[in-house]
């Protein structure tokens, strides 16, 4: 059967974006809008040792759950992800349960070393992972222990947006983000190399400097200046006799990755600005200009028309309770379509605001191309949703 490929990206997300339960449906927050999350950890949790080294892709998991913990929250929540963003975030293709479930067992078994007064706690992050395969989620629960470390921080605490992290690819760039935010006000920090390798989870490796700076230093430093808020020299030191046993660190900040405002997009912004919708969420300038820059990528010069009536489209569904979360994660879908050789033609509205496709002339080969996926599993789904909501 020929569907109408945007009407399908739409319905999918959103479908993604629901969770169901007893009384109908309930909107969630979208992860996806990662460029307003903030990390907020203890200090004594930024230092510790990762006595069990956590891979690249584990750590984001694990900062993503850490984000959602809001600074006034007496006691951690249960924590949810789809399973489409879990599945994108391990950078697997589709959804495996059984690979899945072999991922968050090897998560829920990470032991790390936080060093404090009188001694040391060695616990695991997690307590439980649990899988909702009807709703299409997976609900986590911290350990109890971690409790100091990211409840209730008044003080000696580090922040940081989520989306810097996001960007890193090395397991080890992340983890010295993390001690260059710490001490980014003072704009230098010095470290063993033994604390460093402690704190990396890499105990045995890269015995030699020069090999630890090849592989792990070096690295982390492209990485940063390429893709974060700021950016690190270091020198070595030698404290114990010839060879190389202490790094210092020089932290700046790193301009040239702070969203710049392109000339033509200020009267663009402005009237984005002047929605109700977009009003009431405060939605930031860099979730703006990203929005700006997926557009003109998808539409070119149709841009403007196009993202305003994707606003104006969801603005008028009374059950989405996150309106900018929503267009964040269409626009990114549609990008990614596009990205694989879809055409996604530019975006126009009926009288009731539902969206009409502006197709090319349907021949058979794109008909062949736009296809409904053989994976029905997100058809389900909102099978079931529109079930419900026609219920309620």
């Amino acid at each position: 059967m020929v569907i109408e490929r945007l009407s399908y990206i739409i319905n999918r997300t959103i479908s993604n974006w629901c969770t169901i339960n007893k009384v109908g449906v309930k909107m969630s927050k979208h992860d996806a809008d990662i460029m307003n999350n903030t990390v907020t950890k203890s200090n004594q949790l930024i230092e510790a040792n990762y006595t069990s080294q956590l891979s690249e892709r584990e750590q984001k998991i694990i900062l993503y759950i850490v984000s959602k913990v809001q600074k006034d929250d007496e006691d951690f929540q249960t924590y949810t992800l789809s399973i489409g963003q879990f599945t994108n975030m391990m950078g697997l293709k589709r959804p495996k349960y059984e690979e899945l479930k072999e991922i968050t067992k090897r998560l829920l078994s990470k032991v790390i070393e936080i060093k404090r007064e009188g001694g040391v706690l060695q616990t695991q992050w997690l307590s439980t992972a649990e899988y909702n395969e009807w709703q299409g989620t997976i609900d986590f629960t911290f350990h109890p222990k971690m409790k100091p470390f990211l409840l209730y921080l008044k003080k000696e605490f580090t922040s940081y947006k989520l989306i810097n992290i996001m960007r890193l690819s090395g397991r080890y760039s992340i983890r010295i983000y993390e001690l260059m935010k710490k001490w980014e006000r003072l704009k230098k920090t010095e470290f063993s190399i033994q604390e460093l390798r402690l704190m990396l989870g890499i105990q045995n490796k890269y015995n030699d400097y020069s090999n630890f700076r090849k592989r792990v230093l070096d690295p982390a430093k492209k990485e940063l200046d390429e893709k974060t808020d700021i950016s690190f020299d270091y020198e070595p030191l030698r404290k114990n006799g010839r060879s190389t046993s202490h790094i210092r660190f020089h932290i700046k900040k790193n301009q040239k990755n702070i969203p710049e405002l392109l000339p033509d997009e200020s009267h663009v912004i402005n009237r984005l600005r002047e929605n109700s919708m977009i009003k009431r969420e405060i939605v930031k300038e860099s979730t703006i200009h990203e929005w700006i820059t997926w557009s003109k990528e998808l539409w070119g010069e149709e841009f403007e028309q196009s993202l305003f009536s994707l606003v104006k489209h969801v603005e008028s569904k009374n059950n989405i309770n996150n309106p900018p979360g929503m267009i964040h994660v269409l626009l990114r879908d549609m990008k990614e379509e596009a990205e694989s050789g879809m055409t996604i033609p530019p975006i126009t509205l009926d009288e009731s605001n539902e969206v009409i496709p502006q197709w090319f002339e349907q021949t058979k080969e794109e008909s062949n191309v736009f296809e409904e996926p053989s994976n029905t599993t997100q058809e389900d789904l909102q099978e079931r949703i529109n079930r419900l909501t026609s219920n309620r």
